[in-house]
């Protein structure tokens, strides 16, 4: 990982991106962008942001997702808005939440798999607050989804990327790859059992921008935050869930063809338990 440290926070920080201080595009790996952005430092003690030009009042934090994501002209799949009342409480779930590996292979739908990933990193209220806490909001985390064959229901199998402001999917990789992901997480059969497999993965440079050397572990706070989300809405969905961290990171990237910023931290098997 390379670590950049924290934002200087007075007139240095001029010396130290000058592509920032005369307004024009700047990034990390620029070589990736498709879409330019805009670094704006006008109060130095908020966290790193960038503007993707052309789309006002959209702040993003840190390495953009643009710079990682080509845009191919995919389609996005529209998720159907998450529900914020439930039949479970918050204190039910917690009772019955347990680590389950052994799963159905019944097909999820569209708005269960919505409510997942919305209270993974979806938006709640106004501007860019998210459904889990992050360290001085700079939001390292990104969402896939490993959909096999009928995994969920009007979805071809692949693997989807979240877009969060969006509230929606869009294609990352085709093909059901569930079976490989086992293979990467040390042959854990239960991988490929379940019809969905979120994982996880973190841009630690968003967050060292901000705190330096301290980044990782609040990058991993982060992540523990958003599994226990997703595991309690699975629970009170009637679904099962395990939180998996033993795999070989770089099988997981070769697999999932992972830029170099993304880091897998999490794998989250979801579906009906047996």
């Amino acid at each position: 990982m390379r670590s950049l440290g924290q934002l200087p926070t007075n007139e240095s920080w001029k010396s130290a991106v000058p592509n920032a201080a005369r307004g024009e595009p700047f990034g990390y790996a620029q070589d990736r962008l498709v879409e330019p952005f805009v670094v704006s430092l006008s109060n130095h003690e908020r966290p790193f942001e960038a503007q993707v030009q052309g789309e006002r009042n959209k702040p993003i934090w840190g390495v953009s997702v643009l710079m990682l994501h080509e845009r191919d002209q995919r389609p996005e799949v529209k998720l159907p808005p998450p529900r914020e009342r439930g039949e479970m409480s918050v204190e039910e779930a917690i009772a019955r939440r347990r680590s389950v590996r052994s799963y159905r292979g019944d097909t999820l739908s569209l708005p269960v798999i919505s409510q997942i990933l919305w209270v993974a990193q979806g938006l709640t209220g106004t501007g860019t607050y998210r459904a889990a806490p992050s360290a001085g909001a700079t939001y390292p985390l990104e969402v896939y989804v490993f959909v096999g064959r009928e995994g969920i229901e009007g979805l071809e199998e692949g693997i989807y990327h979240y877009n969060i402001e969006s509230h929606s999917l869009s294609l990352h990789k085709a093909g059901d790859l569930r079976g490989e992901l086992s293979q990467a997480a040390l042959y854990q059969d239960f991988i490929a059992q379940a019809p969905v497999d979120i994982v996880l993965c973190a841009i630690y440079e968003r967050t060292s921008r901000r705190y330096g050397r301290r980044a990782e572990r609040y990058v991993h706070m982060e992540a523990g935050h958003v599994g226990e989300n997703v595991h309690l809405q699975a629970v009170a969905l009637g679904l099962a869930a395990v939180m998996v961290g033993a795999y070989d990171d770089e099988k997981v990237r070769q697999v999932m063809g992972l830029a170099e910023e993304l880091n897998p931290l999490y794998i989250i098997p979801v579906g009906k338990p047996r």
